[in-house]
């Protein structure tokens, strides 16, 4: 069964939860790109960034439901379970892209362990949109194959990952928001850093780079880039240009990550 609400929704609603401290001991700042961010006028505004912490980058997806004992997969749960689809490299470089924005930051998809509109208001009114979603990092996917079928399976009862393209394997996951937020909790203890505007710019020299290699930066990124490095511009602008840039060319979100017990935001 197709899922009955966007990814937008789901987007929203997981945003929401990670801002509003669903994380527990971490806090999830979500960093929106601005009018200014798209180099036009009347844009910008106050963006709540922590001292220290880590970045995080999310692509939202959705999960088909596959209920019926005949589904391909079913022996492999014995029950109902569900399917993210990835996007085939002949029609879309995202997979790519998002692979290589994670060779050096936190990249993961996330989506959704149920598939109807009235499970998403139930989980969004009981803040429980995050606790029910998995996350996967595109490393743990690889490369993929030239072919047009890609998709992960997995089930509501936590039996591990599938990935299915040309050779089937198992892969590495975490099945809910709370078991995520125990491992980035204990890298960001380990390794947090400081969130200024030399990170900022520091990975959006790493967007430009990927996007220069994969032929994919505009004329008017470009011209953009150029404008930004006439004047001068504060620690909320840069950090909405690089959300401008992975919203628009990894279809991802940026968070900053921090612990709650951390310096108050500035």
């Amino acid at each position: 069964m197709e899922p009955t609400f966007s990814e937008f929704s789901y987007g929203y609603a997981i945003t929401e939860e990670l801002s509003s401290g669903r994380l527990g001991p971490l806090t999830g700042a979500p960093i929106f790109p601005s009018l200014h961010s798209e180099g036009q006028s009347g844009g910008g505004y106050d963006v709540h960034i922590p001292v220290e912490g880590m970045p995080l980058f999310l692509q939202f997806k959705l999960s088909r439901y596959l209920q019926r004992s005949n589904a391909l997969e079913w022996d492999l749960f014995g029950g109902p379970y569900y399917r993210m689809y990835l996007r085939p490299s002949r029609y879309s470089n995202q997979h790519a892209l998002l692979l290589d924005l994670a060779m050096s930051n936190d990249v993961y998809y996330v989506a959704p362990k149920f598939h109807t509109v009235e499970e998403l208001n139930h989980a969004y009114i009981s803040r429980n949109v995050y606790d029910n979603s998995i996350l996967i990092n595109p490393i743990t996917i690889g490369q993929l194959p030239d072919d047009d079928l890609h998709y992960i399976v997995f089930s509501a009862t936590n039996q591990g990952f599938h990935f299915f393209s040309e050779q089937p394997r198992k892969l590495e996951g975490f099945h809910s928001g709370w078991d995520f937020t125990e491992y980035e909790l204990t890298k960001i203890r380990q390794r947090k850093i400081k969130i200024d505007a030399y990170l900022f710019e520091f990975i959006a020299g790493e967007i430009m780079g990927i996007l220069d290699r994969r032929a994919m930066k505009t004329e008017r990124l470009k011209l953009l880039q150029i404008d930004r490095k006439k004047k001068g511009e504060t620690l909320q602008e840069k950090a909405q240009f690089t959300s401008y840039l992975t919203r628009v060319f990894f279809d991802a979100e940026l968070f900053i990550v921090s612990e709650r017990n951390d310096i108050p935001y500035v």
